[in-house]
């Protein structure tokens, strides 16, 4: 789960700027690393709001001041794991090039006939 988001994470970073190159990879392993924070936040809340009923965007907004402290609470030594192995994820495949298939075929040739893929014509 943590790889595939990381994945996801790097497709959309390196989708989005001009250049690929390390920071880009910097890019994708901070915000791999804060995405597993916010999901480990979002599940802390979730199992709170499950135990005591209340619902669960109420407990969000609630704890979200205190969201440092609800993450040591709830932190366990694997949980170390899983981030060193998102930002590992999210630097690593932040820094491929991407092969834009879209550009280097058909529409670059002037052959493509789809209405969506073919912005050119």
């Amino acid at each position: 789960m943590v790889i595939g988001a990381a994945f996801a994470i790097a497709f959309v970073v390196r989708h989005s700027v001009d250049r690929v190159d390390s920071s880009t990879g910097v890019l994708s392993a901070a915000l791999a690393l804060v995405g597993c924070a916010l999901g480990n936040f979002l599940t802390a809340c979730a199992l709170f709001a499950r135990d005591t009923g209340a619902p669960l965007m109420d407990l969000v907004l609630r704890l979200l001041p205190h969201s440092e402290a609800l993450l040591t609470h709830t932190f366990r030594p694997i949980d170390l794991v899983y981030y060193g192995i998102a930002v590992y994820a999210g630097y690593r495949y932040g820094r491929k090039p991407m092969k834009n298939r879209l550009r280097s075929g058909a529409i670059a040739l002037g052959t493509c006939n789809h209405p969506f893929l073919c912005l050119a014509g």
